[in-house]
């Protein structure tokens, strides 16, 4: 049981490693195209895009983790990509995040391979949450 969760912090703190040099050394896309969504307080909702994981070309969600949710992210159509046959294969990646705050927030995507340090593309969603505000 200790050594489960010594694995658990070892994997906190890799993931976090990875988050902060990612913030620190890739050279941002400007934004492309931005769109608009409504949800109600603590909705979850899909983004979807097409991207290539076996080039490195995904897109990368950059978003406050105090207003949004992301509860999963996953490959629509996986059976496409049988194993050993990946190479050049487009998927649907989903992104399904739940609003956790009313108001109107965004969630940025930056598209392009990390160890490029460069991205080539960038889409914002613009998210207006409505409810009620629940009182902490």
């Amino acid at each position: 049981m200790k050594e489960n969760a010594q694995v658990l912090v070892e994997k906190i703190q890799l993931s976090l490693a990875w988050s902060q040099y990612f913030v620190n050394n890739i050279k941002y896309a400007e934004i492309n195209e931005e769109f608009a969504i409504e949800v109600n307080l603590g909705e979850e909702f899909e983004i979807t895009f097409r991207e290539n994981p076996s080039t490195g070309y995904i897109w990368h969600p950059i978003f406050n983790q105090e207003i949004f949710e992301l509860v999963r992210k996953d490959y629509r159509d996986k059976s496409k990509w049988p194993e050993g046959t990946s190479d050049g294969i487009a998927l649907t990646r989903v992104f399904v995040f739940k609003a956790l705050r009313v108001g109107v927030h965004s969630i940025e995507f930056q598209f392009g391979r990390v160890w490029d340090k460069s991205m080539s593309k960038a889409m914002r969603y613009v998210i207006n949450c409505k409810g009620e505000a629940s009182a902490n």
